[in-house]
């Protein structure tokens, strides 16, 4: 166990970082661990879903920047991005009526309310209106499968039973690497 420790240690230590090394313990500050956390999440992108390392720096920082303290987190919403779109922006779903679009797929027709025509071409809108209809979902219907599911069924078909387990997985497996 220690000899993990201390690899993460001079891991983290080679990225620039300055952590604390003695005997027995190693100290980081929470910005140290974040930092650490980003770089990781960002060569996890781009290795497993072959995007660059720019796109996916700004993904990373977006999703930190729009995560919720109980849920989402950054790791949730960087799962969804890699389950819904394996992080290109400008992918649109087979659907023929009122196409999810984008990292997030989100479907402007439903959530028209909610976002203005247009908004989802950016980038940072995708990530922002994606995490923030988890953190709706998670606050209505109180658990993070239950609204990761009614993300990809749908609210409404969620509140009819609709299930979609296969889905919840994926979204359980992708965030573990996301970590």
């Amino acid at each position: 166990m220690k000899r993990i420790i201390y690899l993460l240690a001079i891991t983290i230590l080679s990225h620039g970082l300055v952590g604390t090394i003695s005997d027995d313990t190693i100290e980081f500050t929470d910005e140290q661990r974040e930092q650490y956390q980003k770089s990781r999440q960002i060569q996890t992108i781009v290795h497993k879903y072959k995007v660059d390392e720019q796109f996916a720096t700004k993904v990373v920082a977006l999703s930190h920047k729009y995560s919720h303290p109980v849920f989402p987190k950054a790791a949730d919403v960087l799962a969804i991005i890699g389950i819904e779109s394996s992080f290109r922006p400008h992918v649109k779903s087979n659907l023929k009526r009122d196409k999810a679009e984008g990292l997030t797929q989100i479907r402007p027709r439903v959530w028209r309310h909610l976002i203005k025509p247009g908004e989802l071409t950016l980038i940072e809108n995708q990530v922002k209106y994606g995490a923030s209809i988890l953190q709706q979902y998670h606050a209505k219907l109180g658990s993070i499968d239950s609204a990761v599911n009614a993300y990809n069924v749908g609210l409404t078909a969620h509140n009819r039973g609709k299930v979609n387990p296969r889905y919840v997985r994926k979204y359980t497996e992708t965030k573990q690497i996301m970590l």
